[in-house]
């Protein structure tokens, strides 16, 4: 599998990424397809992205409990294609293995996350994030309550 550092979407450079400070390591199959995707902050691994999977996750769930203690993680299943691009279900887990919640996540079609809506274990509405971006750098988040009222907003540099 190759590596592909990335900050927002943006490709970059190994050394680029660890001077931002936070960034992501895409694992990519030898057709360029994301298998995994490692999120770290400096040299902390806080969440691992499990990509193209289908319930039940529970073998899934143990190995990576056993090769990453603590670490938090999420199971995204296959996309499905959309006019906007890739949508895919997300299933949210902590550090222990314990699943803290789903997620809805819509992407255009050059893989930019455009937004996502958090639910509870029980499918309860959490929140609906909106993602703004200039060229490849994600530049605002928006979010929503459930009747698309906005709670906050986040400009980023």
């Amino acid at each position: 599998m190759q590596q592909q550092y990335r900050i927002d979407h943006r490709i970059v450079s190994e050394q680029e990424a660890k001077q931002e400070g936070v960034y992501s390591i895409y694992w990519l199959d030898d057709n360029g397809h994301t298998q995994h995707i490692h999120m770290l902050d400096g040299d902390q691994l806080y969440k691992i992205i499990y990509c193209h999977q289908q319930p039940p996750f529970d073998t899934l769930i143990q190995q990576h409990r056993n090769q990453h203690p603590g670490v938090d993680c999420e199971c995204w299943s296959t996309p499905e294609h959309t006019a906007q691009g890739p949508q895919f279900r997300a299933t949210l887990y902590d550090g222990r293995g314990r699943p803290l919640g789903k997620a809805l996540r819509q992407e255009d079609n050059e893989g930019r996350l455009l937004w996502e809506i958090e639910y509870t274990r029980d499918d309860q509405f959490i929140t609906h994030t909106r993602y703004h971006y200039t060229g490849d750098r994600l530049t605002k988040v928006q979010e929503l309550d459930i009747d698309g009222n906005q709670i906050s907003e986040m400009e980023l540099q």
